[in-house]
């Protein structure tokens, strides 16, 4: 280090204001501070919005869970009556016609057992006699076994049994024309759709057939890759309000229960088509 040589003569200072410098520093930072502050404020909007969207989507739900709930409790409470009523009218079936032609059976029976021991020559036409009688007790139990559940259902598969009904139907109702478009390939329906689709046809035939007023019925069957649809038309029922006592309250119930839709739509002919659609 070197030894100073003399006094000092005098000192260079250099001067720099800083006051803008510092200005637009303090500016930036109110910038960068208001724009995170607007930044965190949108996005607590945002997110108050989307809870608040979540909680009427949830509210909703809730309400639908709720009121499907509802609804299953009342098709249920139905379903069970309808069973009862089902029982009954098979147990009248049975009692009425199956019961009484077996008593007549055994009564003829007895009959011709007590002439066969007192040697009398007619037993035998008492015995041929219980031959009618026991065609007829057969047909009735047949009859029966067919309106739980039939044959061909199983054997011949939905479309045939179709088919079949519509015959059926014609002969039991010649007042009332059932027109059917029922050429479906069997493959395209679901086997545990069958029963139901064919409850599902039957009972809504049968509804339409106590309607005094309904003169023409059209039933058609058809499938896509995801549902199979059911379409049934008549030329009387305009109104389509599901009143207590409308021909359509227990098919809707049927439907509903099995986890298909059920629809009504006015139609051309001055009645309503009837459409039940299942998933496959």
């Amino acid at each position: 280090q070197q030894k100073q040589a003399g006094p000092f003569i005098g000192v260079f200072e250099v001067y720099t204001d800083v006051a803008a410098m510092v200005s637009n520093n303090e500016r930036n930072q109110t910038i960068i501070i208001s724009t995170l502050v607007a930044v965190l404020m949108l996005l607590y909007l945002a997110l108050l919005g989307f809870v608040r969207r979540m909680e009427r989507g949830i509210m909703a739900q809730e309400f639908a869970l709720r009121e499907r709930a509802e609804q299953l409790a009342v098709l249920s409470a139905r379903l069970l009556d309808r069973q009862e009523t089902e029982k009954q009218r098979i147990a009248g079936e049975l009692h009425e016609r199956v019961a009484q032609t077996l008593a007549a059976v055994k009564l003829t029976v007895e009959n011709a057992v007590h002439a066969i021991n007192r040697g009398d020559e007619n037993s035998l036409t008492q015995l041929e006699s219980m031959i009618p009688i026991l065609q007829t007790a057969t047909q009735d139990v047949r009859s029966v076994a067919v309106g739980l559940r039939p044959p061909s259902l199983d054997d011949l598969g939905l479309m045939a049994t179709l088919r079949w009904f519509s015959r059926d139907f014609a002969d039991k109702h010649p007042n009332v024309a059932l027109e059917g478009r029922l050429e479906l390939e069997e493959s395209k329906i679901p086997a545990p759709l069958k029963a139901i689709i064919y409850r599902v046809a039957e009972d809504t035939c049968l509804a339409l057939a106590a309607n005094d007023e309904v003169t023409r019925i059209a039933i058609s069957l058809d499938a896509d890759s995801e549902r199979v649809v059911l379409t049934v038309r008549d030329d009387a029922l305009a109104d389509d309000a599901m009143s207590k006592n409308h021909p359509y309250v227990a098919v809707r119930e049927r439907t509903l229960l099995s986890g298909g839709k059920f629809l009504t739509l006015a139609n051309a002919w001055g009645g309503l088509n009837m459409m039940a659609t299942w998933h496959r």
